[in-house]
């Protein structure tokens, strides 16, 4: 049984890649929930009516993206 749990561990890495990955894709397609499931409530009412004006969209998904993908700071100086 050992064998068949690391098994899976290798194809979706402790849930960790299957989150990205879930993640992303709704970040490029329902942005407004990104928002909301990361507590922000305000932007996920703003993103929502960013996405329901196809213009909107791409900056409501691009907002989305980065909340869910932040950006890694080195600590070295």
């Amino acid at each position: 049984m050992k064998h068949d749990k690391h098994i899976i561990n290798i194809f979706i890495g402790n849930g960790d890649m299957m989150k990205r990955i879930l993640m992303s894709t709704l970040a490029v397609f329902l942005p407004w929930l990104v928002l909301l499931l990361y507590d922000n409530p305000g932007g996920a009412f703003l993103a929502l009516i960013m996405q329901a004006s196809i213009i909107g969209w791409p900056f409501a998904s691009v907002w989305a993206w980065r909340m869910a993908h932040p950006e890694k700071r080195s600590t070295e100086r």
